[in-house]
C-alpha cells in the first residue's frame, strides 16, 4: 500500500512524465500489460512454477547480465549474478530453457532491460504474499527479488535510472524486449529496435 501511495504522490508531482521511470512505464504499458495477462492465464492453466523460473533464468542470463555490464550501474553485475544463482538453486536438476545468446545492447537499451527486470521484484512480492506460485514452490529467487524491493535497493536503482541522460526510445525498446520474451514463454525473440541499437 505504501508503494502505491508513493507512486500516486510521484505521479501527481510529475504528471507529464519527465523522469525516465515514468516515461518507460508509459512507453511500455501495452507490452507490460500483455505479458502480465499471459502469465495470469498461464497460472490459471496450472503453468508450472518451475517453467516460470526457467524463463526468468533465460532472461537474466541472456539479457539481464549483458545489460548490467553495459549499463555501468554500480553493483548491477553482481545483482544479476545473485539472481541467476538463486534461480539455479530453485531449478536444481531441472533443465532450464535455452535463452538467447548473450548480447551487448546499447547503453540506453541496457537501462530499459534492467528497468523491466528490476520491476519484477514488485511482482515477486505479490506472488509470495498471495501464494500465487503455490504453497510448496521453490522460493529462493522470489524471496531474493522480494527482499531486493524491501531493502531499498530497488529505489536506489530507480533513482539512478532517473539520473540517466537516455535515448528513451532505445530504452523503451530494451524494456519491451523483456516483456516480449515473457509473453512468448521463453521463445525470447528480441525486438528489432533492441537489436539495432548502436553499441
Amino acid at each position: 500500500m505504501r508503494l502505491i501511495e508513493a507512486e500516486k504522490r510521484r505521479s501527481a508531482t510529475d504528471p507529464e512524465g519527465r523522469d525516465n521511470r515514468h516515461a518507460l512505464r508509459s512507453a511500455t504499458k501495452n507490452a507490460h500489460e500483455s505479458a502480465e495477462r499471459a502469465w495470469s492465464h498461464a497460472r490459471e492453466a496450472a503453468f508450472p512454477i518451475i517453467d516460470f523460473l526457467s524463463v526468468m533464468r533465460a532472461l537474466h542470463t541472456g539479457m539481464g547480465l549483458p545489460a548490467a555490464k553495459r549499463s555501468g550501474f554500480a553493483g548491477a553485475v553482481e545483482i544479476e549474478r545473485q539472481r541467476i544463482d538463486a534461480l539455479d538453486d530453485d531449478l536444481g536438476s531441472a533443465v532450464a530453457l535455452s535463452g538467447p545468446a548473450p548480447v551487448c545492447p546499447c547503453r540506453d537499451a541496457a537501462w530499459g532491460v534492467l528497468y523491466a527486470l528490476n520491476g519484477s521484484a514488485l511482482g515477486a512480492t505479490v506472488l509470495l504474499r498471495t501464494h500465487a506460485a503455490g504453497e510448496n514452490r521453490p522460493s529462493v529467487y522470489l524471496t531474493l527479488m522480494r527482499d531486493h524491493a524491501r531493502s531499498g535497493a530497488l529505489g536506489v536503482f530507480f533513482r539512478a535510472l532517473n539520473q540517466q541522460d537516455l535515448d528513451r526510445a532505445a530504452a523503451a525498446a530494451g524494456a519491451r524486449s523483456v516483456f516480449e520474451a515473457i509473453l512468448q514463454h521463453g521463445m525470447l525473440e528480441r525486438s528489432e529496435a533492441y537489436d539495432d541499437c548502436t553499441v
